[in-house]
């Protein structure tokens, strides 16, 4: 299972048209469902996360790392400021890259 977790209602319409186009099922999910499915053995395959919200993003990775899914978290962000990249990585992000790059990528991290 994919899951697509920001706030960002275009970014959101955006992803969640290529997926289609791909052929591939990607669920745009609130953090607290998403923590719910992991804690209830879904496998959760993937998970992208929004690092724009900030704090809450470092949290939510945590907890998704110490559940019992333990996913791929990509984990990208408008722009590398200060120690937020370093801090995705010390919470358990398994890549972290400039949303730019995430767009391009897209398509790829949907099939691998």
């Amino acid at each position: 299972m994919l899951i697509l977790v920001s706030r960002d209602e275009s970014l959101v319409a955006q992803l969640l048209l290529q997926a289609k186009e791909h052929d591939t099922q990607l669920l745009h999910v609130p953090r607290q469902e998403t923590l719910q499915r992991c804690s209830q053995g879904e496998p959760l395959r993937r998970v992208f996360i929004d690092l724009n919200v900030g704090e809450e993003a470092l949290e939510f990775i945590a907890a998704l790392k110490a559940g019992p899914c333990d996913p791929t978290i990509i984990a990208f962000l408008d722009h590398f400021v200060g120690d937020l990249p370093i801090r995705a990585k010390l919470a358990g992000a398994d890549r972290i890259i400039p949303q730019a790059q995430f767009l391009r990528e897209f398509p790829h991290l949907l099939a691998g």
